[in-house]
């Protein structure tokens, strides 16, 4: 009868187990889905920011500065407040996808945006799109990849 009893308690010990097992791993799952959600909801909230930085003139001060032409401080402004913006969301991506959260071809597609502003800082460094008194603003991850992707070491 002990035995009995005992067999009894252990196997529904183990059901119980496995069952709260199974919650967990369902809850793991849910709290990705809402995770990749979330991300995508930032990068979209991100991304229309950064394009009405771009419909409040960074675009034109942009193509100034790729003509030669010169820019006022105020146009500096600008370009500065898209930069900062646009570095932001690159590296709220960088950190997605060290995170393993960002889809791999969303952050290829990124990188090339990266690689222009890598470019700009190589041929405008008057106008650095990641200003190095600013560096601390950023994650520490951030700044060596942006610096070590731009050959700026």
């Amino acid at each position: 009868m002990k035995i009995a009893f005992a067999s009894t308690i252990s196997i529904i010990s183990n059901i119980v187990l496995i069952v709260s097992v199974i919650v967990l791993i369902l809850e793991i799952r849910q709290n990705q889905t809402n995770m990749l959600a979330q991300s995508s909801y930032e990068r979209t909230r991100m991304a229309i920011t950064n394009e009405e930085a771009n419909i409040k003139g960074a675009s034109e001060v942009t193509n100034k500065l790729r003509e030669g032409e010169e820019i006022s401080a105020d146009e500096l402004e600008i370009l500065k407040l898209r930069d900062s913006q646009m570095m932001r969301y690159f590296e709220n991506l960088h950190y997605l996808n060290g995170s393993d959260v960002l889809d791999k071809e969303i952050w290829e597609a990124n990188v090339r945006g990266i690689e222009s502003f890598c470019s700009r800082q190589k041929n405008y460094p008057d106008c650095p799109a990641l200003a190095t008194n600013e560096e601390f603003k950023y994650r520490t991850s951030y700044v060596e990849f942006f610096e070590t992707s731009c050959g700026l070491e």
